[in-house]
């Protein structure tokens, strides 16, 4: 059975704390490899991604061009309607039964877990892997959780995707907050500006 991660995400757009988590779970679990989606509608967002989805995808597609171990998949990007982790999760079973899918999230995301679609169901289809800081304090011990989570410690990178548009907007460099060429990719486009 091949071991495999996902790791979903707006990625607007995807930084060095994205690609620390997802090589950083790849290497501690001995993952054949982690894949990165995208979300064509996130529901818990209150708005739309700034960049469109291609844009978006394509970025994606810069940060890991030089890791043969990190992919990135459209699945989200071109099916209509909310995405929704559970039925990314339901889709790549389905397409790769012969997958062990581990779901990467954030700590910070643990605690609106119980808010998604079918959280239950999540725990079901994949081993569920919280990313945490050294140090910082647990919360999966203290939410009733419909499953177990795997925790992991990572060196924190306190960076979001907020910081970077905003600095931008304001026409600050960002060169070593963005994997190679994707600085180079929104300047082009003229995203975020």
């Amino acid at each position: 059975m091949k071991k495999v991660g996902v790791l979903g995400g707006v990625f607007d757009p995807i930084h060095i704390g994205h690609m620390h988590i997802a090589d950083g779970v790849l290497r501690t679990l001995g993952l054949s490899k982690v894949i990165l989606i995208p979300a064509g509608d996130p529901p818990h967002r209150r708005s739309s991604p700034i960049a469109l989805g291609n844009h978006r995808y394509e970025m994606l597609k810069l940060a890991v061009s030089d890791n043969l171990q990190i992919e990135v998949s459209d699945l989200e990007l071109r099916r209509s309607g909310k995405s929704y982790s559970v039925d990314t999760l339901i889709e790549l079973r389905r397409i790769h039964p012969d997958w062990e899918i581990h779901f990467i999230m954030g700590a910070d995301n643990l605690g609106e877990i119980l808010t998604w679609k079918e959280p239950e169901k999540l725990f079901e289809l994949s081993r569920v892997v919280v990313v945490t800081r050294p140090g910082a304090r647990s919360r999966s011990n203290e939410i009733n959780l419909p499953g177990r989570v795997m925790e992991i410690d990572l060196p924190g990178i306190d960076i979001s995707s907020t910081q970077i548009r905003n600095a931008l907007k304001d026409a600050k460099p960002c060169r070593y907050l963005l994997p190679p060429g994707v600085e180079t990719y929104i300047g082009r486009h003229k995203l975020y500006a």
